[in-house]
């Protein structure tokens, strides 16, 4: 079977509602696979450079913090990262 008839079977046994959605999501590949910036970052390699001890620990540390209800919030964690990062502020403009 090809891939275009597995997606009819898979069409037809959708129901009214399941066919709107998967008609939003079609369209939205339709037009987003012509878009050339985001066919390049499909067809990119994923990064498979493994995490060193440090950058795993921390990793962990801060998925704790999220899980824990412990965040930075944002504002605070841009300000640690310095110019740069993230939108401006009507405070940034002044």
């Amino acid at each position: 079977m090809s891939l275009k008839q597995e997606l009819h079977e898979l069409v037809d046994n959708l129901s009214d509602y399941e066919m709107r959605a998967a008609r939003r999501l079609l369209e939205h590949v339709r037009e987003t696979s012509r878009d050339p910036v985001l066919r390049v970052l499909w067809d990119a390699p994923l990064d498979d450079e493994p995490l060193t001890p440090e950058e795993a620990a921390a990793a962990s540390e801060a998925w704790q913090r999220c899980v824990n209800g412990q965040a930075i919030p944002w504002e605070e964690a841009r300000q640690g990262l310095g110019d740069g990062w993230g939108a401006p502020t009507i405070s940034d403009l002044r």
